[in-house]
């Protein structure tokens, strides 16, 4: 049930970052929630059970940030092209998705880690 948590905040904040940024660009919302559904279980799966193991909070917040960023691109690579615009909408979302990662990492998941046994925060069992 803490994972379900934590995915759904995951995806909750991946859905409101992609809003923000890339309604301007014509983008559907369905879209949207289907590829920050899709990201949130990718960068759950690679960064929160591998990545922040091994090397802590913010270098996975960074692998967050690299992975939505690679994975957007590939795909609009594939299925639009590029332009500027949509490069920099890249950055900024990245950008924001490793400044909120950080924080989901310290207040969701880092707690329950470190063994706090009367945190009600969610995390990984």
């Amino acid at each position: 049930m803490k994972v379900l948590y934590a995915v759904l905040i995951k995806w909750v904040f991946q859905i409101s970052v992609l809003w923000l940024v890339f309604t301007f660009y014509g983008f559907s919302l369905f879209f949207l929630v289907v590829f920050g559904l899709i990201m949130s279980l990718i960068t759950l799966g690679i960064s929160d059970y591998v990545a922040f193991s091994f090397i802590g909070n913010l270098p996975a917040a960074i692998v967050d940030g690299i992975i939505v960023f690679l994975s957007m691109l590939i795909w609009l690579s594939l299925t639009t092209g590029l332009d500027f615009g949509i490069f920099a909408a890249l950055l900024l979302y990245s950008s924001l998705v490793i400044s909120g990662e950080w924080f989901i990492h310290r207040y969701v998941i880092y707690p329950v880690r470190r063994g706090g046994s009367g945190d009600r925060h969610a995390g990984y069992e």
